[in-house]
């Protein structure tokens, strides 16, 4: 702590920060003073000043005072109204135009909701900031670093416009902390315009010397370390501002993504083979060869190139490529072995397949194009020869790695066959794993149409267009009453009316796509529209102590109803009530002192939907 505080100490001479001290998490001051003398070693220009009077703030120790001294020297102009003590500095500013808001700049005055004290904002960096403030209580000025989540760390900054100060976003990086990859600072906006930046990179709060670009390139010394950039803006007559990015998650060292190498050339006695190392990734890392004969390393023979000897003969000939780089783990890959070697004139043997493979198209219909891919065939050079199958029946004249399907391909399944030749090799072949079968070329649904809701007077039913297939198709939702269209009724819901009893709905979805047969097609509901009864049931008194007596009407589209009502408590069926359709069916019960609930549930014809209601009573 001590190490870091005198570096920060020594570089705030200069009137900027060099370091951003993300070692520390804590409130911590870097300058302090209460007499003449010690604020004088502190911020000389204050201590000449702190005896006057500026914005008509009272003059000595006094934040207000210190804050318009501040800012008058960063060329804002008094303004030409009061600003009043330290707790109505925002209120009053923001009323007359001065942006008021939480994010921090350098040059901005910060403070706190409710609270009497504003600071003088010097330097912003990732979740940190350098204040200076002068205090009228403790009669002292201090400069200090605060930390995001502290008390000191103000919730609000107003944004004074000086004539001579210098503004400029936050900066940010971009990029993947991982080592070999390349950092970029993005700047933001800065003004005014002209401002001439600078950048300076840190590892863990520390100056990377030579990093002044606006990119970096993260080495093996970056693994395991946060990484800021700091940018300083400078204009002729203008202060300096210096911000700081957020730093980055800790540099990983990263590995290498290898490719598999490949040989060229054939395994005959007295020919050179070729290494082919493929892309590795990251590009820039150093490569180096080995080659082997049935698995045993062959001394001398570390180039990219490699002549075949005759000890050799009848052995098969990989050849292992390792990546290596500062800060990576090294990684080692070998290729496929070769064919045995042979003498000159002799066959080396098959041509090693690749594995051939279809790119269906997403609506396999007729009209879409298929694309193949051969895959990879050795040892390079293999000259190709492609065949289409539909249902293993070889399909004529298609022998290209593109097919467009046709009519005869509907309800068939395709392959692809490919045949590699080379000379002084046996051809091989090899086919594709097949296709789903082939549709015409009609609009399908991948998912279904539906319709939710029961069908009952009143209630709204809902359309769910499913998905289809192709993707794009539109889909439009009519609803029918006995197959037959409903005036004005289209869209996603409908509101069953007492039109609609006995009667049956559907919806009718019709989904259309540019230069497809347009698909029509119905979801019905499973039963005729029913109505919801009203049962009412009215308690009166039986006369009898213990004893209560129920009046019950079912009542439907404007007439009493009947049919039967179940009386039922706690699960249990008491009696079964026959309902009249001229007058109220009266209904006794009779039982112990307490709160009981009946259950009355109305069971009506098909048409009808079943009512319950639940009424409780009291015996006293």
């Amino acid at each position: 702590m001590r190490r870091l505080l005198l570096g920060l100490a020594g570089t705030l001479v200069a009137g900027t920060l060099a370091l951003t001290p993300s070692a520390a998490r804590a409130e911590t001051t870097l300058c302090s003073g209460k007499s003449f003398d010690e604020t004088l070693k502190c911020d000389p220009g204050w201590a000449v000043n702190m005896m006057f009077m500026h914005w008509r703030m009272y003059r000595g120790h006094n934040c207000t005072n210190y804050v318009a001294w501040r800012l008058t020297r960063d060329g804002v102009q008094e303004p030409n109204y009061l600003l009043g003590n330290a707790r109505s500095w925002a209120d009053r500013a923001k009323r007359h135009g001065v942006p008021v808001n939480s994010t921090p700049q350098v040059g901005a005055v910060g403070t706190w909701s409710g609270r009497n004290h504003i600071v003088y904002v010097e330097q912003v960096g990732p979740g940190w900031l350098l204040l200076s403030e002068d205090s009228w209580s403790s009669k002292r000025y201090r400069r200090y670093i605060v930390y995001k989540g502290e008390r000191n760390y103000p919730t609000k900054y107003i944004h004074f416009a000086g004539k001579d100060a210098i503004r400029g976003a936050t900066p940010t990086v971009t990029g993947t902390p991982l080592v070999g990859q390349l950092l970029s600072a993005n700047a933001g906006a800065w003004s005014p315009k002209g401002v001439k930046l600078t950048y300076r990179w840190l590892r863990n709060g520390v100056v990377i010397p030579g990093a002044t670009a606006t990119t970096h390139r993260l080495t093996r010394d970056d693994a395991g370390k946060n990484i800021t950039v700091s940018i300083t803006g400078t204009y002729s007559g203008k202060l300096s501002r210096t911000a700081s990015s957020m730093a980055t998650a800790p540099v990983s060292a990263g590995t290498i993504t290898p490719a598999t190498p490949q040989i060229t050339g054939d395994p005959i006695v007295g020919n050179y083979l070729v290494a082919v190392p493929g892309a590795w990734n990251p590009s820039y890392v150093s490569l180096h060869y080995q080659w082997y004969a049935n698995g045993t390393k062959i001394s001398g023979a570390d180039e990219r190139t490699w002549k075949v000897g005759k000890k050799r003969l009848g052995k098969t000939i990989t050849v292992r490529v390792t990546g290596t780089g500062p800060g990576f783990k090294p990684v080692t890959v070998e290729s496929r072995p070769s064919p045995k070697v042979v003498k000159a004139g002799e066959t080396v043997g098959a041509v090693t397949a690749g594995t051939p493979k279809i790119y269906p198209s997403p609506t396999m219909m007729v009209g879409d194009k298929l694309t193949a891919h051969p895959g990879t065939w050795g040892p390079a050079p293999v000259k190709l020869t492609v065949r289409w199958l539909r249902d293993d029946e070889v399909i004529g004249g298609a022998t290209a790695l593109t097919y467009t399907l046709t009519a005869a391909d509907v309800g068939k399944r395709l392959k692809v066959e490919v045949t590699g030749a080379r000379a002084r090799y046996r051809s091989t072949t090899s086919q594709s794993a097949e296709t789903t079968p082939v549709y015409a070329r009609l609009i399908r649904p991948s998912v279904a149409p539906t319709v939710r809701g029961t069908g009952l007077v009143g209630e709204t039913l809902t359309a769910d267009v499913g998905q289809w297939i192709p993707v794009g198709a539109r889909t439009s939702v009519a609803w029918l009453r006995d197959g037959k269209p409903i005036p004005g009724a289209e869209g996603l819901t409908y509101v069953v009316t007492a039109d609609d009893f006995k009667r049956t709905l559907s919806a009718q979805f019709t989904t259309v796509y540019p230069k497809f047969p347009t698909d029509v097609r119905r979801v019905e509901l499973e039963v005729p529209v029913r109505a919801v009864p009203a049962l009412d049931v009215k308690v009166v008194h039986s006369g009898k102590t213990y004893r209560k007596r129920f009046l019950i009407t079912a009542t439907g589209l404007g007439k009493q109803l009947s049919g039967a009502v179940r009386v039922i408590e706690k699960g249990e069926r008491l009696n079964t009530v026959r309902l009249s359709r001229l007058a109220p069916t009266p209904y006794e019960y009779e039982g112990e002192p307490g709160v009981h609930t009946l259950s009355f549930v109305y069971i009506g014809p098909g048409w009808l939907a079943t009512t319950k209601r639940d009424v409780p009573v009291t015996f006293k």
